[in-house]
Formats: C-alpha cells, sequence, structure tokens
C-alpha cells in the first residue's frame, strides 16, 4: 500500500540518523499506538539501549472520545453528529472521522453535506468555503486547506 510504503520508508531514515549522531545523544521517541512487543522492536531498531526509560500514558482523557464504528450504507452511525452539528452549529466539539480511502471521504462528506444543507456553514458574509463546520484533510488536501484546518484545531474557536 502506498501510505505503508510511504512510513516505511521515513521511518527508515530515523534509523540512518541514529548511525550519524554520536553515541550517546538523547535521543526521544514518541507513538501513539505501539503495544509492548512493538515497543520493543522500535527501541532495538533505533538503537536505544536496553533499559531505557519508558513513559506509557494512557490517551484517555474526559474531553476526548475514541470510537470505531462499522458504518452501513446509510453511514446512519454519523446521524448523532449530524444532530450535533445542527443543534450547536460552531460551539459544536471538534470531531475527527478517519476513512481508509478517498472514496470514504467523499462518501461521509456527501453524506454530511446532504444532510447538513446550509447548516453546515456558520452565518457571516466570508465566502462559503471559509464558514463551513466541515474540513477534509489528507495527502492530496491543498496547503492552504491544511493550514486552514490546522489553525481551526489550535484555537479554541475554531469553525471546523
Amino acid at each position: 500500500m502506498k501510505g505503508q510504503a510511504a512510513f516505511h520508508e521515513a521511518f527508515g531514515k530515523v534509523s540512518e540518523l541514529r548511525s550519524i549522531i554520536e553515541d550517546g545523544t538523547p535521543v526521544l521517541g514518541l507513538t501513539a499506538t505501539a503495544n509492548p512487543e512493538m515497543r520493543g522492536r522500535l527501541m532495538k531498531y533505533l538503537c536505544m539501549k536496553s533499559g531505557t526509560a519508558q513513559i506509557v500514558v494512557s490517551p484517555n482523557r474526559n474531553n476526548i472520545r475514541f470510537s470505531v464504528f462499522k458504518a452501513d450504507a446509510q453511514l446512519s452511525c454519523f446521524e448523532w453528529i449530524v444532530s450535533m452539528i445542527q443543534e450547536k452549529k460552531e460551539e459544536t466539539p471538534y470531531t475527527i472521522i478517519s476513512c481508509k480511502t478517498v472514496n470514504d471521504i467523499v462518501l461521509v462528506l456527501n453524506f454530511f453535506l446532504s444532510q447538513l444543507g446550509q447548516s453546515v456553514y456558520v452565518d457571516g458574509s466570508e465566502p462559503p468555503q471559509e464558514r463551513s463546520l466541515l474540513g477534509v484533510y489528507y495527502s492530496q488536501t491543498p496547503k492552504n486547506a491544511k493550514d486552514k484546518i490546522t489553525s481551526s484545531f489550535e484555537c479554541i474557536k475554531g469553525n471546523i
């Protein structure tokens, strides 16, 4: 798969960096998904000494919710998000939906646009794309759109 190949290529370059820096140089490694076995393999691959301190912290927070749903053809698993956006508009909590393929992104975005209609936009005189409560972020998203989405997530009152 293309995404996996890019990851493996980039990961391989990390070990190249380790090979050219001075022995004893401090290194910090962060991962969000590695189990204990994988952490051990990563540490070995990155030439980290055995006994290196590992700080394992659960990402669970009261203000973060992680849910996995198998979507049916009607995408009814997203109805609660539609209701929340209609009710709270720009006060809707940040919500990230991860899709496996670009086609899935298109299906999900079309679902939200068809369900929300004009509710997808906040009031204002700016062009609609500047007032949208939805954003699409993937490898081919134009840089200016990525920047808008990123900056929206960085501020408390962002639209997206």
